[in-house]
């Protein structure tokens, strides 16, 4: 069970990373970011400036020594980030 248990998390947070380059990848592409995170790997298709900028942001908040204030921060963030998504899903169903 400990197996499988570990398995299921590598694919969550296999597929947690590729979506949240994605994510730098558009803002970039709109204007939100630096264009360098826009660009991506031709022969590959994925955004690697991306997958680098995570890596990079992932490695500055490792370097913090309090873990609890890191996850209570990651969840707070993240939580407002579904919070506006979603309201803006609204929102735009409701006005288109």
């Amino acid at each position: 069970m400990p197996l499988f248990v570990a398995l299921c998390t590598f694919g969550s947070l296999n597929g947690a990373i590729y979506t949240s380059s994605r994510l730098f990848f558009v803002g970039a592409r709109n204007g939100h970011l630096p264009v360098a995170i826009s660009l991506i790997d031709v022969k590959r298709l994925t955004p690697v400036p991306s997958l680098i900028f995570m890596c990079l942001v992932t490695l500055l908040l490792l370097m913090l020594n309090d873990v609890e204030a890191l996850m209570v921060y990651v969840t707070a963030v993240e939580a407002i980030f579904i919070f506006c998504s979603v309201s803006g899903l609204l929102w735009m169903r409701y006005t288109r």
